[in-house]
C-alpha cells in the first residue's frame, strides 16, 4: 500500500472526528483566536490543515 493510499484512508476518519467532536473543534478555534489576537488585515499561513 502506498503512502498516498494510507493517508487517503484516514481522510474520512479525520473529517468524521470533527463532526463527532464539534465541541473540541470549537474549543480549538477559540484558543487560536485568543493566541493569535486580531488577524484582520494580516497575512496568515495555514499549513497541513484539513483532509484535502
Amino acid at each position: 500500500m502506498s503512502d498516498k493510499q494510507k493517508f487517503d484512508g484516514y481522510a474520512s476518519k479525520y473529517d468524521e472526528w470533527f463532526m463527532v467532536n464539534e465541541h473540541l473543534f470549537t474549543s480549538e478555534l477559540r484558543l487560536f483566536k485568543k493566541v493569535l489576537g486580531d488577524i484582520n488585515g494580516k497575512k496568515l499561513l495555514s499549513v497541513g490543515c484539513g483532509s484535502g
